[in-house]
């Protein structure tokens, strides 16, 4: 990118997969004088209004993809807190966090698991042990009482939000 031609930047669920001090100096060099630089992420969700499968969904996470965590992985949990800005990149650091409600289905909770790098890490750690997702399912529709993988569920995250204004010339 060519210097001071952005006013803005933004991360969504990936600062922690950076070198950090080299973004924040990339962001510097790329951001116009008074840019802001934007990164977020979400909670784990709780599920509203079913308290057994909220238990087996964060007993999955815990036993079968916590093993497999890394310390890069648990900065979201940290909400950034260890990889923010310092007052040398930015004359400015904010946080704030904000409710976010969604309306899913076990189904769709399930292939959202899927996506994750944990999940993929996982997998490729355990390639001779079968795919604990169908088990999960099962064990979220037995939890809401259901025998239906579209059964509607309701997820509430916790959004973090970090925004560094005003980089600091390099």
């Amino acid at each position: 990118m060519r210097h001071c031609a952005e006013p803005s930047h933004y991360s969504r669920q990936s600062a922690f997969r950076f070198d950090v001090p080299a973004f924040y100096k990339e962001a510097r060099r790329v951001l116009k004088p008074g840019g802001k630089l934007a990164a977020w992420c979400y909670s784990f969700p709780d599920i509203e209004h079913h308290a057994e499968a909220d238990r087996v969904f964060r007993d999955f996470r815990e036993d079968v993809l916590g093993p497999h965590k890394t310390d890069v992985m648990s900065h979201c949990e940290r909400q950034y807190r260890d990889i923010a800005p310092s007052a040398q990149d930015f004359g400015t650091v904010e946080r704030d966090t904000m409710p976010y409600r969604l309306e899913t289905t076990v189904w769709h909770l399930v292939q959202f698991v899927k996506t994750g790098g944990i999940y993929a890490k996982m997998r490729r750690e355990t390639p001779g042990k079968p795919d604990p997702l169908p088990e999960l399912q099962k064990k979220l529709m037995a939890a809401v009482g259901t025998s239906d993988k579209m059964f509607p569920l309701t997820l509430n995250y916790t959004i973090f939000m970090l925004l560094a204004k005003d980089p600091q010339p390099l």
